[in-house]
Order: structure tokens, then C-alpha cells, then sequence
């Protein structure tokens, strides 16, 4: 399902979306430290264009791996010939990846996943790259303020909160439909059926603390986390 969501919304996200859902400069030079000409980099998640785009200038062998088709089809038109695009759930990915890839990337894309999601990326991730390969990625603490939107919203209207498990601390959009319409942000100038649709197919997302990080990444050899701009982190792991 959370492919439609993708579908739904395509580059839109980039070219429409809200300029603080990118990475900014300084993150890519954090995302570019220590990259090298000839390393193999995965890219995970078509939408993150100007990232793509700085790793083929290293002279990395870039990959972006991405399950939206929409997204792979008019990702062509914004990186260079020699970049791999892949049609690939990052949760499945193909065989032939083991132990390819010097570098994994992904930006706020953990904050996409349920833990059970979320762990199935931490192994696979493990799994595709070299020893002594290296994970970065960016991740979103705590909920968004579409979630505090949709959670006041509920109370207000006398809605059931079915939508936030908050033990969990998991919320599944498409459980809140009933105000949906009312509650949803703006984001950026994406339109509201777009957004109303790209919310209702993502599916479980779970809120992450950095004790959550800790927990996911705690067999790779070595966790660093610091922070980012605003309420988001930098995580780099190494295998």
C-alpha cells in the first residue's frame, strides 16, 4: 500500500513539497564525507534529487533504489544517464546486492516504516553492504505536526484515536479518514486531494526517539548519532 502513496504524490515531493523536507547543505556534506570515486552508494528514496545528484559528482557508482514507479520513471529526467535507478523495495531487495555497497543512504526515510518495517531495513541495509560499509541517514524525533494536528482534531470532535497507538507510538493515517480532510497540513504547494491521498496509502509509521535508533541499529559495531537542523538526527553505523 505504501507504494500508492508514492505514486500518488511522485517528484511533486521535491519539486512542490516544503524545502525543510530536504536535506540541507550542510546535511549533503555531512551525507558526502568521505566518499570516494569508484565507491559503490545506494541512495534509498528517488524524491532526495539534489543528494543523488552530489554523490555523482564524486565519481561514486550511484544507485537509487526506490518501490514508487512514478518516481523511478520521472527520476530520469533529473540525474545523469550513469545513475542506476531501481524499482526496488528497499524492505526486498535483490540477491545480487549482498555485500555490494560501500555506502546506504536515506533521508527521514526510517520515520516512513513501522518497527517491524524498520528492522527488515536495518538487516537488509546490514546485508548489502561491504564489511566495514556505512549506513546514513536522517530521522525525524518524535511525531510530526500533521500527527499533533490530527490527534487535537480527534479529541475536539469526539473522533476515535484508533489512528495513534501511543505505546507504540505508531500512527496509521488511513485509520483517521474521517478527518482527514479537516486536519490535513499544508505541505509546501502540493494540492490537498494529492496530500489527502498520499496520507491515506502510507500505511503504519512509527515515531522515533534516539533511544529507538540505539535499539535498532545495536549490532552494528559502531552508532553515532548527532543532531541535525531542527528536530531531526544524523545517524551513521558502520557494519
Amino acid at each position: 500500500m505504501k507504494e500508492l502513496a508514492w505514486d500518488s504524490v511522485g517528484l511533486d515531493f521535491w519539486k512542490l513539497g516544503r524545502r525543510t523536507a530536504k536535506p540541507n547543505e550542510e546535511t549533503i556534506k555531512w551525507y558526502l564525507e568521505n566518499v570516494k570515486s569508484g565507491d559503490y552508494v545506494l541512495v534509498v528514496g528517488g524524491t532526495t534529487i539534489d543528494l543523488i545528484n552530489s554523490f555523482v559528482e564524486t565519481g561514486a557508482h550511484v544507485y537509487v533504489a526506490d518501490f514508487s514507479k512514478r518516481i523511478c520513471n520521472e527520476l530520469k529526467a533529473y540525474v545523469p544517464h550513469n545513475v542506476s535507478i531501481c524499482n526496488v523495495n528497499i524492505l526486498n531487495p535483490p540477491f545480487e546486492w549482498l555485500a555490494k555497497f560501500d555506502l546506504v543512504t536515506s533521508d527521514t526515510l526510517i520515520n516512513r516504516f513501522d518497527y517491524t518495517e524498520a528492522v527488515i531495513f536495518e538487516q537488509n541495509v546490514r546485508n548489502i553492504l561491504k564489511i566495514g560499509g556505512m549506513m546514513k541517514s536522517t530521522v525525524k524525533i518524535g511525531l510530526y505536526e500533521m500527527d499533533y494536528n490530527l490527534i487535537r482534531l480527534a479529541k475536539k470532535r469526539g473522533y476515535s484515536l484508533s489512528f495513534w497507538d501511543a505505546p507504540s507510538k505508531t500512527i496509521d493515517y488511513s485509520l483517521a479518514k474521517e478527518i482527514l480532510y479537516e486536519g490535513v497540513l499544508p505541505h509546501g504547494d502540493i494540492s490537498k486531494d494529492v496530500l489527502i491521498s498520499w496520507y491515506s496509502n502510507r500505511g503504519r509509521e512509527k515515531r522515533f526517539d534516539v533511544d529507538d535508533i540505539r535499539l535498532l541499529f545495536d549490532e552494528w559495531s559502531s552508532v553515532e548519532i548527532e543532531k541535525d537542523y531542527k528536530d531531526r538526527v544524523r545517524v551513521k553505523t558502520i557494519k
